[in-house]
């Protein structure tokens, strides 16, 4: 039977190894993680239902619509939400500025590069038919918008849903939606696993008197955490400028620059490092300019080291949208531009 003092020889070894710690110690690593999981859990569903809440949206009780793919975009002007069912994609849009929905538009959809008109309907949706959606696990969707006062762009990817016993995890399920907002939003994840952690250290360390605090101070936390995630992933959405004079959109992590230089416009490509160039040779992009009233569909050609090339019919005016795709390194790249 061991006695007292090897029994403390034993917790001083432990200690010392970082095997043991003591009992507060652990307490307090334990609320830490466990607030930071907590924190992060909360901000990951926030984002993942950030495009739910729109009063014009579609509701989302019930198998059906809960399983509906679902695609979101959003611009300075509009957002937009479109929810496929079967083959029949229901469009939804609103003003970015004050969520009023937008009943007065014309829309046409490019599926993959092919133009769909969508029509208006009576309460306010815009809905569009077509085969192109079959037989694909996705979809490239470019929406021309045209409504009073303000033409845009728009452009995203839309998941379709597996075939069901074919073991593949459907991506429009509760935890891929999850996952999507937390690969989506890594400012997210940063800021609200750093915020869990230190309040949760704090929680933990706190004395015994400050208990009553704990609750209010939970509940705070929880309501902020998402709104400074906000914050900071809009503070780094910001367009910066590259290393040619371009704007810098940041799409899986690839920093993706344009530039209009006369009749040519040219995108750079960066690796995940945001330094490395990725060759573009053998690859081939897309882009679609919308400009003087005209939508124009422009075929891009890679060229050295890591760029995609275009040709236009005339410069680009002020205020011109465009939007870039291409599929570099396994990644489905898309980005929104807008000129001076």
């Amino acid at each position: 039977m061991a006695t007292p003092r090897n029994l403390c020889a034993y917790g001083v070894t432990l200690v010392s190894f970082g095997l043991w710690r003591p009992a507060s110690r652990r307490t307090t690593a334990l609320a830490a993680y466990g607030f930071a999981a907590l924190l992060l859990a909360t901000s990951i569903a926030w984002a993942a239902s950030a495009h739910e809440g729109h009063e014009h949206a579609p509701p989302t009780s019930g198998a059906t619509a809960a399983n509906a793919p679902r695609l979101t975009a959003e611009s300075e002007a509009y957002e937009l939400v479109a929810v496929l069912k079967e083959n029949r994609l229901t469009i939804y849009l609103d003003r970015f500025e004050n969520n009023t929905p937008v009943t007065d538009a014309k829309i046409t959809v490019m599926i993959d590069g092919e133009p769909v008109m969508a029509e208006s309907s009576p309460d306010g949706t815009y809905v569009l038919t077509s085969n192109l959606f079959s037989g694909r696990d996705s979809v490239e969707l470019v929406f021309d918008v045209r409504a009073p006062g303000v033409d845009d762009l728009l452009i995203g990817r839309l998941s379709l849903p597996f075939p069901s016993g074919n073991g593949v995890t459907n991506p429009t399920s509760w935890w891929g939606q999850a996952w999507s907002a937390a690969r989506d939003h890594p400012v997210l994840v940063v800021v609200t696993l750093l915020l869990g952690i230190i309040v949760g250290a704090v929680l933990g360390l706190a004395p015994r008197h400050w208990k009553r605090f704990r609750l209010p101070t939970i509940l705070v936390a929880i309501a902020v955490a998402p709104l400074l995630a906000l914050m900071a992933s809009s503070a780094g959405a910001q367009t910066a400028k590259g290393a040619n004079g371009g704007d810098v959109v940041v799409m899986e992590n690839h920093p993706i620059e344009f530039v209009s230089k006369g009749q040519e416009i040219t995108f750079y490509i960066l690796d995940e490092d945001g330094q490395s160039p990725v060759m573009t040779a053998g690859l081939t992009g897309r882009a679609v300019v919308q400009d003087g009233g005209k939508t124009t569909a422009v075929n891009l050609s890679p060229a050295e080291p890591n760029r995609f090339v275009g040709q236009l019919q005339m410069p680009l005016g002020a205020k011109a949208r465009v939007v870039f795709s291409a599929k570099v390194a396994g990644h489905n790249l898309q980005a929104r531009f807008t000129t001076p």
